[in-house]
């Protein structure tokens, strides 16, 4: 796994750097930290028992998260990995990622490559992959049932507890917002965002472009309370 991800982060070279004063990575040589982990005392289907042990899962991580971190510091890894193995044979492979990085779309992308890379041959050339012990697949399986409503609300509630302490119940309440881009408003920012090096924007380099403009206007104009936070 460790030569397959070395493999991966060729088109991935960004997740090796670090990030330099909030504004730009660099320093790709560094790389990604890989931890080899044994679990003992647990076994995978302990760790997948409903309702999960937030507690044990901790321990299946290379770190503490990142959004934890009271500052992202320019040495920390914008992606760190462990690799888990239990006694049952079974694996779980957990991942650290500094989430400006990589959204779920890049984190789905990089993982797909990675399997994709991640094909063990044994010494003869064949594809056969080589396991000391058979995982014990079936008992997983029995979780991973079709979706239950009520267990992903726990599971969301769970997590949320767990990596964003803020908004436990009884803590501060946390406000989201939505903004949804029509077909011609999106049709209306590509030609706003042309220009005579970029003549065709994606839709992304559009709206990626749209958000840095409001979000400077944003920084540049205050009020008497404080900065003002609007959309132009």
């Amino acid at each position: 796994m460790k030569a397959s991800l070395s493999k991966t982060l060729n088109p991935f070279y960004p997740v090796s750097g670090r990030v330099k004063d909030n504004l730009i990575i660099h320093d790709f040589q560094q790389g990604v930290p890989f931890t080899e982990a044994r679990v003992k005392g647990n076994r995978l289907f302990d760790f997948l028992a409903s309702p999960p042990n937030l507690g044990l899962l901790h321990n299946l991580l290379p770190s503490e998260p990142f959004c934890l971190a009271p500052h992202h510091h320019h040495h920390h890894p914008l992606l760190a990995v462990q690799l888990n193995t239990f006694v049952c044979g079974g694996i779980a492979l957990g991942l650290n990622m500094y989430h400006k990085l990589m959204d779920g779309a890049t984190t789905s992308a990089f993982l797909h490559t990675w399997a994709a890379n991640c094909n063990v041959r044994d010494p003869a050339g064949s594809s056969t992959i080589l396991l000391k012990n058979q995982p014990e697949l079936r008992k997983p399986s029995s979780v991973f049932h079709p979706r239950d409503p009520v267990l992903v609300d726990q599971c969301q509630k769970a997590m949320a507890s767990m990596i964003f302490p803020d908004v436990r119940p009884g803590g501060q309440k946390a406000t989201t917002r939505r903004f949804v881009f029509d077909r011609n408003t999106i049709t209306g920012l590509r030609a706003r965002a042309r220009s005579n090096k970029v003549t065709n924007p994606t839709r992304l380099e559009t709206l990626s472009a749209f958000f840095w403009e409001a979000a400077l206007k944003t920084s540049t104009t205050t009020t008497a309370g404080g900065p003002r936070h609007q959309l132009p």
